[in-house]
Protein backbone atom coordinates (compact mmCIF):
# COMPACT_ATOMS: atom_id res chain seq x y z
CA UNK A 1 0.00 0.00 0.00
CA UNK A 2 1.31 3.47 -0.89
CA UNK A 3 2.22 5.89 1.92
CA UNK A 4 0.11 8.91 2.77
CA UNK A 5 1.30 12.12 1.06
CA UNK A 6 0.89 15.24 3.25
CA UNK A 7 1.24 17.46 0.19
CA UNK A 8 -1.92 16.26 -1.60
CA UNK A 9 -3.47 14.84 1.61
CA UNK A 10 -4.06 11.51 -0.09
CA UNK A 11 -2.29 8.26 -0.81
CA UNK A 12 1.02 8.56 -2.64
CA UNK A 13 0.48 8.40 -6.41
CA UNK A 14 3.90 6.91 -7.07
CA UNK A 15 4.94 7.13 -10.70
CA UNK A 16 1.91 9.30 -11.50
CA UNK A 17 3.38 12.15 -9.38
CA UNK A 18 5.81 14.68 -10.88
CA UNK A 19 7.88 14.45 -7.68
CA UNK A 20 8.52 10.73 -8.20
CA UNK A 21 11.95 10.11 -9.70
CA UNK A 22 14.22 7.04 -9.80
CA UNK A 23 11.80 4.89 -7.77
CA UNK A 24 11.51 7.37 -4.89
CA UNK A 25 9.72 10.51 -3.77
CA UNK A 26 11.97 13.57 -4.10
CA UNK A 27 10.20 15.31 -1.20
CA UNK A 28 10.72 12.41 1.19
CA UNK A 29 14.31 12.02 -0.01
CA UNK A 30 15.01 15.71 0.63
CA UNK A 31 13.56 15.61 4.15
CA UNK A 32 15.50 12.47 5.03
CA UNK A 33 18.77 13.99 3.78
CA UNK A 34 18.08 17.21 5.68
CA UNK A 35 17.45 15.34 8.94
CA UNK A 36 20.59 13.27 8.47
CA UNK A 37 22.67 16.38 7.72
CA UNK A 38 21.30 18.08 10.85
CA UNK A 39 22.36 15.11 12.98
CA UNK A 40 25.88 15.26 11.57
CA UNK A 41 26.05 19.05 12.09
CA UNK A 42 24.91 18.77 15.70
CA UNK A 43 27.48 16.06 16.31
CA UNK A 44 30.24 18.21 14.82
CA UNK A 45 29.31 21.21 16.94
CA UNK A 46 29.24 19.06 20.07
CA UNK A 47 32.73 17.77 19.30
CA UNK A 48 34.03 21.35 19.32
CA UNK A 49 33.10 21.78 22.96
CA UNK A 50 31.72 24.97 24.52
CA UNK A 51 32.04 28.31 22.70
CA UNK A 52 35.28 30.08 23.58
CA UNK A 53 34.62 33.42 25.28
CA UNK A 54 38.24 33.99 26.19
CA UNK A 55 38.46 36.97 23.83
CA UNK A 56 36.36 38.92 26.32
CA UNK A 57 39.18 38.94 28.84
CA UNK A 58 41.75 39.80 26.15
CA UNK A 59 40.54 43.33 25.43
CA UNK A 60 43.68 45.35 26.28
CA UNK A 61 43.54 47.45 29.44
CA UNK A 62 44.51 50.58 27.49
CA UNK A 63 41.40 50.14 25.33
CA UNK A 64 39.24 49.57 28.38
CA UNK A 65 40.53 52.74 30.08
CA UNK A 66 40.85 55.06 27.07
CA UNK A 67 38.07 57.44 26.10
CA UNK A 68 36.75 57.49 22.50
CA UNK A 69 38.34 60.94 22.10
CA UNK A 70 41.78 59.65 23.10
CA UNK A 71 41.46 56.64 20.78
CA UNK A 72 40.41 58.92 17.93
CA UNK A 73 43.50 61.12 18.46
CA UNK A 74 45.76 58.07 18.58
CA UNK A 75 44.16 56.62 15.45
CA UNK A 76 44.69 59.85 13.51
CA UNK A 77 48.30 60.12 14.71
CA UNK A 78 48.87 56.49 13.68
CA UNK A 79 47.40 57.17 10.22
CA UNK A 80 49.60 60.22 9.63
CA UNK A 81 52.72 58.49 10.91
CA UNK A 82 52.36 55.19 9.07
CA UNK A 83 50.54 56.38 5.94
CA UNK A 84 51.62 59.97 5.25
CA UNK A 85 50.37 59.91 1.66
CA UNK A 86 47.08 58.04 2.17
CA UNK A 87 45.76 59.12 5.56
CA UNK A 88 43.50 61.85 4.14
CA UNK A 89 41.74 59.43 1.78
CA UNK A 90 38.43 58.49 3.53
CA UNK A 91 37.97 55.08 1.87
CA UNK A 92 41.54 54.00 2.54
CA UNK A 93 41.23 55.18 6.14
CA UNK A 94 38.05 53.23 6.89
CA UNK A 95 39.05 50.02 5.10
CA UNK A 96 42.75 49.68 5.81
CA UNK A 97 44.22 52.12 8.29
CA UNK A 98 41.58 51.57 10.96
CA UNK A 99 42.04 47.78 10.85
CA UNK A 100 45.80 48.12 11.22
CA UNK A 101 45.41 50.60 14.06
CA UNK A 102 43.17 48.25 16.08
CA UNK A 103 45.59 45.40 15.40
CA UNK A 104 48.45 47.56 16.72
CA UNK A 105 46.37 48.03 19.87
CA UNK A 106 45.96 44.28 20.39
CA UNK A 107 42.54 43.87 18.77
CA UNK A 108 42.56 41.87 15.53
CA UNK A 109 39.81 41.01 13.08
CA UNK A 110 39.13 37.65 14.76
CA UNK A 111 38.09 39.47 17.90
CA UNK A 112 36.03 42.04 16.01
CA UNK A 113 34.13 39.65 13.74
CA UNK A 114 33.67 36.85 16.27
CA UNK A 115 31.20 39.01 18.16
CA UNK A 116 32.73 38.25 21.55
CA UNK A 117 33.99 41.76 22.33
CA UNK A 118 31.66 43.23 24.97
CA UNK A 119 29.21 45.75 23.53
CA UNK A 120 30.57 48.63 25.61
CA UNK A 121 33.96 48.33 23.90
CA UNK A 122 32.45 47.93 20.44
CA UNK A 123 30.49 51.15 21.02
CA UNK A 124 33.66 52.90 22.22
CA UNK A 125 35.54 51.74 19.12
CA UNK A 126 32.74 52.90 16.81
CA UNK A 127 32.68 56.32 18.47
CA UNK A 128 36.46 56.61 18.16
CA UNK A 129 36.24 55.68 14.46
CA UNK A 130 33.58 58.32 13.81
CA UNK A 131 35.49 61.04 15.66
CA UNK A 132 38.73 60.20 13.84
CA UNK A 133 36.88 60.24 10.51
CA UNK A 134 35.30 63.63 11.32
CA UNK A 135 38.74 65.02 12.22
CA UNK A 136 40.12 63.78 8.92
CA UNK A 137 37.27 65.44 7.04
CA UNK A 138 37.98 68.74 8.80
CA UNK A 139 41.71 68.54 8.06
CA UNK A 140 41.15 67.43 4.47
CA UNK A 141 39.17 70.54 3.55
CA UNK A 142 42.04 73.08 3.40
CA UNK A 143 44.30 70.43 1.83
CA UNK A 144 41.79 69.81 -0.94
CA UNK A 145 41.23 73.53 -1.50
CA UNK A 146 44.95 74.10 -1.90
CA UNK A 147 45.27 71.07 -4.20
CA UNK A 148 42.42 72.25 -6.44
CA UNK A 149 43.93 75.73 -6.57
CA UNK A 150 47.25 74.30 -7.75
CA UNK A 151 45.59 72.00 -10.28
CA UNK A 152 43.55 74.89 -11.68
CA UNK A 153 46.71 76.92 -12.26
CA UNK A 154 48.33 73.99 -14.11
CA UNK A 155 45.23 73.11 -16.15
CA UNK A 156 45.86 75.30 -19.25
CA UNK A 157 49.30 73.76 -19.88
CA UNK A 158 47.92 70.26 -19.29
CA UNK A 159 45.11 70.90 -21.78
CA UNK A 160 47.64 71.73 -24.49
CA UNK A 161 49.76 68.66 -23.74
CA UNK A 162 46.69 66.41 -23.60
CA UNK A 163 45.32 67.84 -26.87
CA UNK A 164 48.68 67.12 -28.54
CA UNK A 165 48.57 63.60 -27.12
CA UNK A 166 45.02 63.09 -28.41
CA UNK A 167 45.98 64.34 -31.90
CA UNK A 168 48.97 61.99 -31.98
CA UNK A 169 46.56 59.15 -31.24
CA UNK A 170 44.13 60.24 -33.95
CA UNK A 171 41.45 61.38 -31.52
CA UNK A 172 39.12 64.26 -32.32
CA UNK A 173 37.18 63.81 -29.09
CA UNK A 174 38.34 62.39 -25.77
CA UNK A 175 36.43 60.41 -23.19
CA UNK A 176 37.23 59.73 -19.54
CA UNK A 177 39.06 56.51 -20.46
CA UNK A 178 41.39 58.59 -22.65
CA UNK A 179 41.99 60.99 -19.76
CA UNK A 180 42.85 58.08 -17.47
CA UNK A 181 45.28 56.64 -20.02
CA UNK A 182 46.98 60.00 -20.54
CA UNK A 183 47.33 60.62 -16.79
CA UNK A 184 48.67 57.11 -16.20
CA UNK A 185 51.25 57.38 -18.99
CA UNK A 186 52.48 60.70 -17.62
CA UNK A 187 52.23 59.73 -13.94
CA UNK A 188 49.89 62.64 -13.19
CA UNK A 189 47.47 62.50 -10.25
CA UNK A 190 44.60 64.98 -10.20
CA UNK A 191 41.24 65.23 -8.48
CA UNK A 192 38.02 64.00 -10.18
CA UNK A 193 36.89 67.63 -10.56
CA UNK A 194 40.05 68.61 -12.41
CA UNK A 195 39.86 65.44 -14.50
CA UNK A 196 36.41 66.45 -15.76
CA UNK A 197 37.65 69.96 -16.54
CA UNK A 198 40.66 68.56 -18.39
CA UNK A 199 38.43 66.47 -20.62
CA UNK A 200 36.00 69.34 -21.30
CA UNK A 201 38.66 71.95 -22.13
CA UNK A 202 40.67 69.46 -24.19
CA UNK A 203 37.65 68.68 -26.36
CA UNK A 204 37.13 72.42 -26.85
CA UNK A 205 40.79 72.74 -27.84
CA UNK A 206 40.52 69.84 -30.29
CA UNK A 207 37.43 71.35 -31.93
CA UNK A 208 39.23 74.69 -32.33
CA UNK A 209 42.04 72.91 -34.14
CA UNK A 210 39.58 71.48 -36.63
Amino acid sequence: MNSFCPLIKDACKGKECVMWKTQQCLIVNFVENYVEHSKVERGYRSSLGPIDHSFESEVPEKIKKATPEKLADEMLAFAKREFPDEWAEPTYFTTTISDLFWKSQGIDNDMIFSGVIPAEFEIKMERAMKQAYDQIENEREPIIREKLKKEKAELPSQVKVFADWASDHGLKNVIIADVDTFLLENDIKISPETKRSLRMFTNTELRSRG
